[in-house]
């Protein structure tokens, strides 16, 4: 169940499969820790990590739950920065198919965490984003099928930048309409099984003119805020992560 705050930054991404391998290694035990510390305790509260997507989205997705979209650009956090380590600029190059939003969370149902993810782009339809009361009843609908612990329906704020101090987002020309569905279920297939319902519900309801795109993911790692100070043998210079995974 996301929880905590009212902001989420999202981001799908694909990597060249001679890469996956460390691509893991690299973005569970370096970049998500960095990601998260560098705002922070008011910052990211959490982060989750998705792998193995299936769909017509890319194979990876990493979303992390904001306090407030606030944090991003008011002056307490004006400074900050994220630690980007040599191991982390080595793979940014090789990220493809990147899509990012930091995103307003609209309306959110359930309880638990499932051990599986699907994410939908949607097109909003007119006016359907500022209607509270239908975008609630919607994720309460959602949970309603079977495999659903968990709905979420979010927006990208394109006003707010990707990273505090950095330009912001592009590609808003054409996606001013866009919208983020999150579901969380306790077995994939079923999941998986359930999404054209999913579509067909999203439309009926009056909130979405479309369903761009969907995807399934396989929950591979979850970090909380409180956890970071723990991590400090997972964050190492390049040569040392290079040498105790074999990666040559």
């Amino acid at each position: 169940m996301i929880a905590v705050g009212t902001g989420l930054f999202t981001m799908w991404n694909d990597i060249p499969p001679a890469y996956g391998r460390e691509f893991a290694l690299m973005h569970t035990r370096d970049h998500v820790p960095e990601h998260m510390a560098y705002l922070g305790d008011d910052g990211i509260r959490w982060a989750r990590r998705c792998i193995d997507g299936q769909g017509d989205m890319p194979r990876f997705f990493t979303f992390y739950g904001l306090t407030s979209l606030d944090v991003l650009t008011d002056e307490k956090h004006a400074k900050c920065k994220v630690t980007e380590t040599a191991w982390f600029l080595k793979m940014r190059p090789h990220y493809r198919d990147r899509i990012a939003y930091h995103c307003s969370v609209l309306a959110s149902a359930g309880g638990g965490t499932g051990g599986t993810v699907a994410t939908l782009l949607i097109d909003f339809a007119d006016d359907a984003r500022q209607d509270a009361p239908r975008l609630a009843a919607l994720v309460d609908d959602l949970t309603r099928l079977s495999p659903v612990v968990g709905a979420h329906l979010a927006a990208p704020e394109w006003n707010v930048p990707i990273r505090v101090g950095e330009a912001l987002p592009a590609g808003r020309e054409g996606n001013e309409a866009v919208g983020v569905v999150i579901l969380e279920g306790f077995d994939r297939y079923e999941l998986a099984a359930c999404l054209e319902d999913v579509r067909e519900q999203l439309v009926a309801s009056g909130v979405a003119a479309r369903v761009r795109s969907a995807g399934h993911y396989a929950q591979a790692y979850r970090l909380d805020y409180d956890e970071i100070a723990h991590l400090e043998h997972f964050r190492r210079d390049d040569a040392l992560i290079t040498e105790r995974f074999d990666l040559k």
